[in-house]
């Protein structure tokens, strides 16, 4: 029998149980499984598809065996769970799961809790990957992420839900247009390879795309939902960004306003996604971002506020503003980036000559 790390035991110990339940895993984590290049020399592993260990102890790809379905399992331990379930849940409900507007991870199914210990319960998700594994080729392609986040964003805060950790990190996307022939879960910005690992996966830029790329808040385990009449106020939860001015000093024992935060978890997230690594061409948020992440969290506009903000800024720049090609500044001076950057700009005009959208998938300028 192959061995697994020590953070996908879990996944094999539950293997048959998953199974029963509706759900295959790979190869990999079968209870017999051997590995398919026993045998051979163990630098052989990289080049097999049951060689890729899972990145993260908490998610592991898997087939919902009555459709076909790819969906990821996440696994959360049992009572910290409440509030990631039952809010990602409404977020999915046949009434608001259709919605443009929507950009809460979709939930397929809930699991039965497990009955070992520590029992864990277990959902069923979209497929999604960091949207910064492919990099942005133009304008029109950031304006149309942001769009969606600040108004999936105004969605949520519409619904009485405070999300709490919107950080980069949660912030996703959905690929599958990307990867006409599909993509491993696995593969990384380093080594992106096909489903069956085989040969490097040969993804489309976002324009080029028949289906829009649609990205995704996910990981709702900090979340609050508020009924309309109770004042919106709650105590500081800790998650991935700790840059919030308002819970510095003393700010972390006292109530705050979450959707106030909210905001400003956005706002640095997309300012570290698309300023910090200093993208040519998108001075033109900085000062739409600063007003997000204001010191002072009363002074931050609200996230329908931040939609009509983001509407005007974008009505005004225009066709050929929208099709320039982003460059990561950082590498122009090295000669191989250099000539890269070339060749994002030529492909931004390709698109225009093709007659693409400027922003994909979303309303022109």
């Amino acid at each position: 029998m192959g061995r697994v790390g020590p953070t996908e035991v879990w996944w094999r110990a539950h293997y048959s149980w998953l199974l029963e339940h509706g759900f295959q895993l790979c190869e990999r984590y079968k209870p017999d499984w051997v590995p398919s290049w026993k045998g051979r020399d163990p630098s052989e592993t990289i080049k097999c598809e049951d060689g890729q260990a899972s990145r993260e102890p908490s998610v592991l790809n898997a087939i919902r065996v009555k459709d076909g379905t790819h969906v990821v399992l996440k696994r959360i331990r049992a009572g910290s769970s409440h509030a990631e379930i039952e809010n990602s849940v409404f977020l999915s409900s046949e009434k608001l799961c259709s919605l443009e507007k929507n950009h809460s991870v979709p939930v397929y199914n809930v699991l039965p809790r497990t009955t070992d210990e520590p029992q864990y319960d277990l959902i069923a998700i979209l497929v999604l990957r960091h949207l910064w594994i492919r990099p942005f080729a133009t304008v029109g392609e950031v304006v149309a992420c942001v769009r969606q986040l600040v108004e999936g964003l105004a969605f949520i805060h519409e619904h009485r839900i405070a999300h709490r950790d919107c950080h980069r990190g949660n912030i996703m996307m959905d690929a599958t247009p990307m990867y006409p022939q599909g993509f491993h879960f696995t593969s990384s910005f380093n080594l992106d390879m096909n489903r069956d690992w085989t040969a490097e996966a040969r993804p489309l830029s976002r324009t080029e795309c028949v289906t829009p790329v649609k990205y995704y808040f996910i990981d709702f385990g900090h979340s609050m939902r508020f009924n309309y009449e109770e004042p919106t106020l709650a105590m500081p939860a800790y998650g991935g960004d700790k840059t919030a001015p308002e819970f510095r000093g003393d700010g972390i024992n006292r109530p705050y306003d979450p959707f106030s935060t909210n905001v400003y978890y956005l706002g640095n997230a997309l300012r570290e996604i698309f300023l910090d690594v200093r993208y040519i061409g998108l001075k033109f948020l900085r000062p739409f971002l600063a007003e997000m992440t204001h010191e002072d969290p009363t002074k931050r506009p609200t996230m329908p506020e931040v939609v009509v903000k983001f509407e005007k800024l974008v009505s005004g720049l225009g066709q050929r503003k929208l099709r320039m090609a982003v460059v990561q500044k950082d590498d122009l001076f090295a000669l191989h980036t250099f000539i890269g950057g070339f060749g994002c700009w030529k492909r931004a005009c390709t698109y225009w000559l093709k007659g693409l959208p400027a922003i994909p998938g979303g309303n022109q300028a």
